[in-house]
């Protein structure tokens, strides 16, 4: 016997109606009637009596009802298992992104690696430049996303170049840095700051302060990006902020020159992790990505 005749023969089971039937299966009623008597023919004995138009299942019929349901209940079984079977493992990937991370170079990124690998789940998780290294020990992230001020990771990360990064002043747009086309680093002199405490430039730009003798006040400090925006914003302060991460449509913002000041943007990982498949596949779509260019002037 045929899987379309057993279906066909449910079909009128369910409806004992061959016109109604074979509209359900999707075939002419006289072929679903040829082929419900062949299945007649194969089994031995009649499935349906006829009365007219009345259909009735017989004794038979009812018997072979219950085993040829359970024959297409145990089909769908076996091509669901084998369809799981051949499926390709799901992969949960654990990413680390630094907080100071805008998210306009990574979206078309993370969109395109989502497309070419549908069966990894990734999941996107803060990190700073000060607990990245123990989440990525302590297997809380598989990989980080990392912004690295001397362009080096930190001991004992492996990492891949994403892009570069300039860093620029943020100010509200009624400030004085406004009418200039770039603001020199010692023009900062004098300024009100407010400290990026998650900022991984936040000590080198304390130390060149310092040196050069500049007189900054710091009337306010945050972890938290969006806030520092909205601050600047206000007129609350100035802040030295990685181009990319500025998001409040309301700040003005010029390149800082003399000197010229950079990160990179690396994608890190403990040394024998780049051999995961989730990781593997997330260097390997990095390497390819056509990454934003940071500007020289």
């Amino acid at each position: 016997m045929e899987l379309y005749q057993i279906r066909y023969f449910l079909a009128v089971a369910r409806s004992l109606h061959f016109t109604q039937a074979a509209e359900e299966a999707g075939v002419s009623q006289p072929a679903l009637t040829k082929a419900v008597r062949k299945l007649e023919e194969e089994l031995g004995a009649p499935l349906f009596l006829r009365q007219g138009r009345q259909v009735l299942l017989t004794d038979f019929g009812r018997v072979m009802r219950e085993k040829l349901e359970r024959v297409v209940a145990a089909r769908e079984e076996a091509e669901e298992a084998a369809r799981q079977f051949l499926k390709p493992a799901e992969i949960r990937l654990n990413a680390g992104v630094m907080c100071t991370l805008g998210p306009r170079p990574l979206l078309g990124f993370l969109d395109r690696f989502r497309l070419e690998h549908p069966n990894i789940e990734l999941h996107l998780h803060d990190v700073t430049a000060a607990n990245a290294v123990d989440k990525l020990k302590g297997g809380e992230v598989d990989c980080a996303v990392l912004a690295c001020p001397a362009g080096k990771l930190p001991a004992p990360l492996k990492g891949k170049r994403l892009y570069r990064e300039r860093m620029i002043v943020a100010f509200s747009r009624d400030h004085r840095f406004n009418t200039q086309r770039q603001v020199r680093f010692e023009e900062l002199d004098g300024e009100r700051y407010i400290d990026r405490l998650h900022c991984e430039f936040r000590s080198a730009f304390l130390d060149r302060v310092g040196s050069h003798d500049m007189s900054l006040t710091f009337p306010y400090a945050s972890e938290r990006e969006d806030w520092i925006q909205a601050m600047i914003a206000n007129g609350m302060g100035i802040g030295l902020l990685p181009e990319f991460s500025v998001l409040q449509p309301d700040i003005a913002k010029r390149p800082v020159i003399e000197p010229r000041l950079y990160r990179s943007v690396e994608l890190a990982y403990l040394p024998g992790r780049e051999a995961s498949a989730g990781v593997k596949a997330l260097v390997e779509l990095a390497g390819r990505h056509l990454w934003p260019q940071a500007a020289d002037n």
